[in-house]
């Protein structure tokens, strides 16, 4: 089935909206047992985008540009200590500290009894719900 989905890269992670099913994939070690999760996407148009109390760290000269994410994968970022001590900081695709770290895509997902395949117009990513490893292609 075709989604109209969101990504954001993060320091030791990744983040997947899954529209169709309200579903938010979190992505942590490839390949290894319980290296990633599934949560109930809760944002609403309503919701703030980020949280000015959380100041992401001054990159060096020419480094990477972090920040917090924004919107949906802000939301639930910033609801979980837990999540945002194992994820880290979303990765800036822009040298800009504003610019938002969210990728929009037009992929395709479909679910099997062992797992889901999960393609973001670039990237397959295969999630086995038995072991609740993942890897991508």
């Amino acid at each position: 089935m075709g989604v109209q989905g969101e990504e954001v890269y993060l320091e030791r992670g990744h983040m997947l909206w899954r529209p169709d099913a309200g579903l938010i994939y979190v992505l942590f070690e490839a390949d290894k047992p319980g290296g990633w999760g599934a949560f109930t996407d809760t944002f609403v148009p309503t919701d703030a985008d980020s949280d000015p109390q959380i100041v992401a760290p001054t990159p060096q000269a020419g480094g990477q540009v972090y920040t917090q994410p924004t919107g949906r994968f802000g939301k639930l970022w910033r609801g979980s200590p837990l999540l945002r001590e194992r994820l880290g900081w979303a990765m800036s695709r822009s040298t800009q500290r504003s610019a938002s770290p969210v990728l929009r895509f037009t992929g395709a997902v479909q679910d099997f009894d062992g797992g889901t395949l999960f393609w973001n117009g670039t990237t397959c990513f295969v999630l086995r719900t038995d072991d609740m490893s993942w890897i991508m292609y």
